[in-house]
């Protein structure tokens, strides 16, 4: 058969391929979670729903993190209701719902559970409820991670074991591998205790056992302007004002180092605590008749009033911000 008997059916072919690469293109491709059959792990759950959350070891149930929304702001119920900070309970609760797992297993003993360190008295749990209800809408157990990256979990309601990416164990601040370890109010606390502006300081005065010191922010004195010659000649401009801090109780000459009032200053404009006690103990902290008292205040008259309480001396110190409502 020569060339030209061929041609029609070259151009056949060609357009045979062209037609069944045009449907292929057209159609629809399955999504990545499609193809790994992703199964959702909590079930039409929006994050600004879940108003409390409880955390616990299954095998040390009475040791539970308890998290609850007040208004607009998250309190740890468990640890004397300190604040949350927002930015990790927001994160925590995104990644919750947005829970998706690949099919590993279906248990149909708890030995077989026991395998993935999802038994009901073996594995983490988490559970999420709106507000007022007694029943959970999310109830996730999450056992063994084989990797770093992944970790088994499953719906407290089915054995259905599945691996995720997300490890709310982990994120909960848990990162060794004894499931029994029971999670701590640390990773949630809000610990900046006080952030100010220090420019907008103009006046901090400080009381400790021995002695008491008070500084101001006060106006330079300008220079006098020196007059512009000649008639036609635009006036001066008077300098910026300068500022100047001076000490105006506790130095026998009123003179102080700059250098020490500033770190002072950058101690006080942002407090970072450790950890947050007891609020019903003060003596323990040394806060009921505290021996330190630092009053800050800022440009419209604010009054921030910081209180410090050191019973053991080469112990920890505590504070606390009197002047908060």
């Amino acid at each position: 058969m020569n060339i030209k008997k061929l041609m029609p059916l070259l151009v056949i072919f060609i357009i045979l391929l062209g037609l069944v690469y045009v449907k292929r293109s057209t159609q629809e491709q399955p999504t990545l979670e499609a193809q790994a059959d992703l199964q959702a792990l909590v079930a039409d759950v929006d994050a600004s729903a879940i108003r409390k959350l409880e955390l616990f070891a299954s095998a040390n149930a009475e040791e539970i993190v308890t998290l609850e929304k007040d208004g607009d702001h998250w309190l740890v119920k468990s640890h004397f209701e300190a604040p949350v900070k927002s930015e990790t309970i927001d994160t925590y609760l995104e990644n919750l719902v947005a829970m998706q797992g690949e099919f590993r297993a279906t248990a149909e003993t708890d030995e077989q559970l026991a395998e993935y360190g999802l038994k009901d008295d073996q594995a983490f749990r988490v559970q999420g409820y709106k507000s007022g209800a007694e029943q959970p809408i999310i109830d996730l157990l999450v056992g063994e991670a084989p990797d770093q990256r992944t970790v088994f979990v499953r719906e407290a309601s089915d054995k259905t074991v599945y691996v995720e990416s997300t490890n709310p164990r982990r994120d909960a601040g848990l990162m060794g591998d004894d499931l029994s370890e029971a999670p701590t109010a640390d990773k949630w606390l809000d610990k900046d205790a006080l952030t100010l502006d220090k420019d907008a300081i103009t006046k901090v005065a400080v009381t400790t056992p021995d002695k008491a010191m008070s500084f101001e922010k006060r106006t330079k004195e300008a220079a006098p302007v020196e007059p512009v010659e000649g008639d036609d000649a635009a006036p001066a401009a008077p300098p910026e004002p300068e500022v100047e801090w001076a000490m105006v109780v506790g130095g026998a000459d009123k003179a102080h180092k700059d250098v020490a009032l500033q770190n002072m200053l950058n101690k006080l404009k942002t407090l970072t605590a450790e950890d947050v006690v007891d609020p019903g103990t003060l003596a323990e902290w040394g806060l009921e008749t505290p021996g330190f008292k630092s009053v800050v205040t800022l440009g419209e008259g604010e009054e921030v009033i910081v209180e410090g309480g050191r019973p053991d001396t080469s112990g920890d110190g505590y504070i606390r911000i009197a002047s908060n409502d």
